[in-house]
């Protein structure tokens, strides 16, 4: 247990550092794209055209407001799906600062899980329109959205610590995660 607390208290004192990662982080991943950070808007409506035209034109569904349904899903599975995967990466991607200074390990980590955080906030800015444009008003339960944004965080986390050591020894990892 004491264990577990030194690391929190570690993160804790290294919060500054691990928030400038995640932005740099942000601003990396779209720098030599056309589009850039507007990728981070264009992916999830891309998915939800196409996951909306199979499943309400080729299986046929009759759910009220499936549209918001759906984007809700995409945006919860594409925050744990980048976050796992960005973090397998994380340590080998910044070995060179790995092996020149000491300092937590973990930090690369929860820096691109809080990345993938970031770009989900960004995507819910899409819902939020989605809402206006649907003059949809979510209902007083929506509120039970915060503790599964925490239990996300923390799941996104917890897996993708361990996936980012296993990936330092067997760089397969990487690969079969992504399956």
């Amino acid at each position: 247990m004491s264990n577990f607390l030194l690391s929190l208290s570690n993160l804790w004192i290294t919060r500054y550092l691990i928030w400038n990662l995640a932005l740099s982080d942000l601003k990396l991943k779209y720098k030599n794209s056309i589009l850039g950070f507007a990728w981070t808007i264009i992916e999830p409506l891309l998915m939800l055209t196409v996951l909306y035209f199979v499943f309400s034109t080729i299986f046929k569904n009759d759910i009220e407001n499936f549209a918001l349904y759906l984007l809700i899903g995409i945006i919860f599975w594409n925050m744990f799906s980048r976050s796992t995967s960005m973090s397998t990466l994380s340590i080998l991607n910044k070995s060179s600062v790995v092996n020149s200074m000491y300092f937590p390990r973990e930090i690369l980590v929860v820096s691109s899980v809080l990345t993938s955080f970031m770009m989900m906030m960004f995507e819910f800015v899409v819902l939020a329109a989605f809402f206006i444009g649907l003059q949809f008003i979510p209902p007083i339960s929506a509120i039970l959205i915060i503790p599964f944004l925490a239990i996300l965080f923390v799941l996104s986390l917890g897996i993708s610590l361990a996936l980012s050591v296993l990936h330092v020894h067997y760089r397969d990892v990487s690969f079969i995660w992504g399956v």
